[in-house]
């Protein structure tokens, strides 16, 4: 669904394959994070490879503006639910709405596929995030610790979506 020459996407209806793209829009804009939280994202573990081999697994979902690789989200079922991860929009088109409608396009297909909750995590430390989520409807249900570490190392957010 094109607007303004953003088409937002499931990567398997533009027959997607640009593996290293994505992999360096979600180094890129991960980036910011290295210095701010600890455990160090998983993102340092992903390769275009592994991120083939997730797309494979779970929803990818991409924004593309004059074909060009802007933005994406990943959205896999999980106990019930859809857990959204890996929300990434480059840096020049933030602020135009490519996350509220990569957003919107994990939560349709989600709906289409009978699930009733998004759920996501964030860090602990990224507040901005907390509150970008929150705006879109999210709301903070619990907090969890990463392997060895005795602190809240992130929130896990909720939101319950039904067909309009």
């Amino acid at each position: 669904m094109p607007d303004n020459g953003l088409t937002i996407a499931p990567a398997q209806d533009i027959e997607f394959d640009d593996y290293t793209s994505l992999h360096r829009l979600l180094v890129t804009e991960f980036a910011y994070m290295d210095k701010r939280i600890d455990p160090p994202s998983s993102m340092h573990r992903l390769s275009p490879e592994g991120l083939s081999e997730k797309a494979d697994k779970e929803w990818l979902i991409l924004a593309l503006q004059a074909r060009e690789l802007v933005g994406c989200v990943f959205a896999r079922p999980e106990d019930g639910a859809v857990y959204i991860g890996k929300l990434a929009v480059r840096g020049d088109t933030r602020g135009q709405g490519v996350g509220a409608r990569l957003l919107e396009r994990a939560e349709e297909i989600a709906i289409e596929s009978d699930y009733k909750t998004l759920e996501l995590e964030v860090r602990v430390e990224l507040t901005e995030n907390h509150r970008f989520f929150m705006k879109h409807g999210f709301v903070k249900i619990g907090e969890n610790a990463h392997e060895g570490f005795s602190r809240s190392t992130s929130f896990l957010f909720s939101k319950q979506i039904s067909a309009s």
